[in-house]
């Protein structure tokens, strides 16, 4: 059994926290402590932290164990520490967490993340004034220039496959809460009965891929998401996987995608939009053929082929338990192709403002500021 390493109750905290907030960890000993302190800083404070760590290393640093034994006692709300011994992967992390975690409510957060003081309480708010509300998706930043959305929530494209709204796009001051399909993990929260009903995260994606798996079950359960542009979070993009080899990333994203795909779409969407699927595989091809990174794409393809059998099962188990999703169709953003181009639109664009700013990857909070 799973037991915490470190564990921290702060004095004079008693009873079950309403809010469960679960943070998993790999080499991320550099972003971990501007986490916590951006948790520390929370207006709402009914809620508990649990960190999970796939067995981090490191190398050169003291190492995560000993920065959190550092770091704990002067902490606000209870901590406690998990250590898986060995890298199985965010899911896994994830799921670990929650299995132990006593609120009624679970916010997930990547540990390169730095939450705004207001955060927590304006999910909790909106948890609250929207009871047929499952999950929510909050405002992700990006921390290298925070005048930029990281993601707004979820949707699916006509080629089957999952899609963040409006990353590398400037904010809108006077956006609104509104219905999303999905939720980001590396902020967001869900009710506990909710994911009771679906169940956790699925280990097989490892990462990637995994929350617009879980979006899946929840909508096709009947729980709605709802986009919380009150809840900021900054997060630094990439670096809670950076303990990965790039191969690895490429390979995960090219493998889910298609478990995705042949999971959860039935077989008349399948036919009718396979060209669409087609295309989008082979502008990816392209693409990651121009990064260097084209062999590790192409395996991802082939072990998902190799594993067949087993997204086969799961899509029966899927269709069994919460029928052929085909009432998910009315959530297509438009045009896969239109998307596409305007995702590779806005990231142009966004380095291009972003030149001689340095904002590209922050060293300091002074320059965080400067790029604001």
């Amino acid at each position: 059994m799973l037991s915490a390493t470190v564990e921290h109750i702060p004095k004079g905290f008693t009873g079950t926290p309403l809010v469960s907030v679960i943070i998993p960890n790999y080499e991320g000993e550099k972003c971990l402590p501007a986490c916590l302190e951006s948790l520390a800083k929370q207006t709402f404070r009914d809620f508990e932290v649990l960190i999970v760590d796939n067995g981090s290393k490191d190398a050169g640093t003291p190492g995560a164990l000993a920065l959190v034994r550092r770091l704990a006692p002067g902490q606000p709300f209870p901590l406690r520490y998990f250590d898986l011994g060995k890298n199985y992967g965010f899911a896994t992390a994830v799921n670990r967490g929650i299995e132990r975690s006593r609120g009624c409510f679970i916010a997930l957060l990547n540990n390169d993340t730095e939450c705004d003081p207001g955060w927590l309480l304006a999910l909790a708010d909106a948890m609250e004034a929207h009871p047929e509300t499952g999950f929510l998706a909050s405002k992700l930043l990006l921390a290298s220039s925070r005048g930029h959305y990281d993601c707004t929530g979820h949707c699916l494209t006509t080629a089957g496959v999952g899609e963040v709204h409006n990353r590398f796009k400037p904010v809108d001051k006077n956006e609104k809460g509104r219905p999303v399909f999905g939720a980001c993990a590396a902020a967001s929260m869900y009710r506990r009965e909710a994911l009771e009903a679906v169940g956790l995260l699925d280990e097989s994606y490892f990462m990637y891929y995994e929350d617009l798996d879980l979006d899946m079950r929840l909508r096709m359960a009947g729980y709605s998401c709802r986009y919380v542009p009150e809840a900021i979070v900054y997060h630094s993009l990439g670096a809670a996987a950076r303990g990965l080899a790039g191969a690895l990333k490429t390979f995960l994203v090219s493998r889910n995608m298609e478990s995705f795909f042949f999971t959860y779409f039935p077989g008349p969407f399948r036919l009718r939009h396979f060209i669409n699927h087609i295309g989008l595989v082979i502008l990816q091809t392209l693409e990651y053929s121009l990064r260097g990174a084209g062999g590790p794409y192409i395996r991802g393809k082939l072990a998902f082929l190799r594993d067949f059998r087993k997204t086969r099962d799961r899509r029966r188990e899927i269709l069994k338990r919460f029928g052929n999703g085909n009432k998910l169709s009315m959530h297509f953003a438009g045009p896969w192709f239109f998307r596409y181009l305007s995702a590779i639109a806005a990231q142009l664009k966004y380095k291009n403002a972003c030149r001689g700013k340095a904002c590209l990857a922050p060293t300091s909070n002074k320059q965080r500021e400067k790029n604001k």
